[in-house]
């Protein structure tokens, strides 16, 4: 008759937690309209394995008893939390532990009072003194009722839809038997808690490949290394015998033999070694050391490239350059024909010291940076020389206009600066840059770039007096250049009234108004 009442109470609640719509817990949403906030997690663990899901309960009394099994990623567990609230009824104490085997003892237990227990829903924790767990071994918490009655509610998922937990599935104890069939959950709404204390791998095997090789030659060194807790393991390589980690691999299983790739740019004796460490972070020592002998030095960086710096497109033009062996091996170049640090065209082999030629044409206009690098016959690369820069222009390509006569003032003093402006356009629509010629000897360089039709406005002052002719020319982007401008005179000294014209003042303050940067001066 007991077990009658209790199999009619166990449907009971089942239908009455069975909803049209379910009902999902996550940490962010809302249950029954409520705000739900996990309370009392533990400080410096964090959340290993859980089902969050729910719709449905499963009342349980004594001697009834409920499990979830498990599979941990970490080795230390510190608490579960369990999503239960318990009937009117209730009135004895319940007991969750964590046990190897459904039969099997209790790993560790902790016992609450059921007046810690809410009526409604909630996460309800289960601090355990920390226990070791193994990786991927099952574990089964175990949820058991201190008396008799209907004591509470654990709440699980149906798994109609998909399976919600897959490491794991909840079981039932009645009739004095252990099954996960004839009730309607299939896992337990649960989350444990835990840390990883990792022990490091051991040393890795001392490396194996090549002893002797050719600098710039790459070649492939072994090792392998295990993990007491199983862990991945990744591998630092020091290729220089500094003890310092030179390169770290990507993650391997352990015991995994791995194989890596280096090469050195410069001959010597070189002691490699390896060290191994864990997902956590956990390193091993380094290996034993394993020597390499690297020979053949590199050829020296090539001189600039000599040539043409100014040029038509779908032209060709020829460029030299010339490297020394230190070991006298005959040495080809790539020539990179853009700037990109890419060799474009390798030529074939010259003698160590001798002026190689070649010859390049560009089809589109533009400015180029010229670099070469050499290689020797045994791999040995140098790295790239300082470029040349070279102007490609159109055939086509118009110059940019004469600039405007300069605008500023016509007097002033000795050692006070003044300010000028000028405007040029280019035909087509390139951008320019602006070069001053002051009179006095010096000039500004090439300034800019501007855009086609914006002002250039710069400031000069004068050491000393006599009456000066300050023009202008203007540059595309193609390197043609325009025509000087007329000259506009500034004469010094003068006395402290400025007699500027009409049009001078409209003018000035033109240039003033198109660029902030100018500095009006009476």
């Amino acid at each position: 008759m007991k077990k009658r009442n209790t199999m009619v109470l166990f449907f009971i609640i089942i239908l009455l937690l069975l909803s049209p719509q379910y009902n999902c817990y996550s940490i962010s949403n809302q249950i029954n309209n409520k705000q739900f906030t996990i309370t009392n997690e533990p400080l410096d663990d964090s959340m290993d394995q859980y089902q969050l899901l729910w719709n449905a309960g499963i009342g349980v009394g004594y001697p009834d008893i409920l499990a979830q099994s498990f599979k941990p990623s970490k080795n230390i567990l510190t608490s579960v939390q369990l999503l239960i609230y318990k009937t009117e009824n209730s009135q004895n104490n319940i007991s969750v532990s964590i046990r190897e085997m459904l039969d099997g003892a209790d790993l560790t237990k902790k016992t609450i009072s059921i007046d810690d227990i809410s009526f409604d829903r909630s996460w309800v924790t289960f601090d355990f003194p920390n226990i070791s767990l193994a990786f991927d071994k099952t574990y089964y918490i175990i949820l058991k009722p201190l008396g008799g009655g209907m004591n509470l509610v654990w709440n699980g998922y149906d798994n109609n839809n998909f399976d919600s937990y897959a490491n794991g599935e909840a079981w039932l104890f009645t009739g004095n038997q252990w099954s996960t069939e004839g009730f309607i959950i299939k896992d337990w709404s649960f989350k444990t808690y835990g840390h990883h204390i990792s022990q490091p791998p051991m040393i890795p095997e001392k490396p194996v490949g090549p002893v002797d090789g050719y600098s710039w030659i790459t070649y492939n060194y072994t090792s392998n290394s295990t993990d007491p807790d199983g862990d991945d393991i990744c591998y630092g390589w020091d290729w220089n015998g500094d003890e310092i980690v030179d390169e770290w691999t990507e993650f391997f299983q352990s015991g995994e033999s791995i194989k890596v790739t280096h090469y050195w740019k410069r001959s010597g004796t070189y002691q490699i070694r390896v060290k191994a460490a864990d997902e956590y972070g956990v390193s091993s020592a380094f290996s034993d050391v394993f020597v390499v002998n690297i020979s053949n030095d590199p050829p020296s960086i090539p001189m600039a490239p000599k040539g043409p710096f100014l040029g038509f497109s779908f032209e060709e033009f020829f460029y030299q350059s010339n490297s020394s062996d230190p070991d006298g091996d005959d040495i080809c170049y790539g020539w990179d024909w853009n700037g990109d640090e890419i060799v474009d065209e390798w030529t074939e082999f010259f003698q160590s010291g001798e002026s190689a030629l070649i010859s390049h044409t560009w089809e589109s206009t533009g400015l180029y940076n010229v670099k070469v690098k050499a290689q020797d016959e045994k791999g040995a690369l140098s790295t790239f020389s300082e470029p040349l820069q070279v102007i490609i222009v159109s055939r086509d390509n118009t110059p940019p206009e004469k600039p405007s006569i300069p605008i500023g003032p016509k007097f002033g003093r000795p050692d006070i600066s003044y300010s000028f402006g000028a405007v040029a356009n280019d035909p087509n629509d390139d951008r320019i840059w602006y070069l001053w010629d002051w009179d006095d000897g010096t000039n500004t360089s090439w300034i800019g770039p501007f855009n086609s039709g914006q002002p250039c406005n710069v400031s000069h002052n004068w050491n000393q007096k006599g009456s000066f002719q300050v023009k202008v020319k203007a540059r595309d982007e193609m390197g043609e250049e325009s025509v000087w401008s007329d000259p506009a005179q500034m004469t010094l000294p003068k006395s402290k009234s400025k007699n500027f014209s009409f049009i001078d003042m409209v003018y000035y303050f033109l240039f003033a108004f198109l660029n902030s940067n100018t500095n009006i001066v009476f």
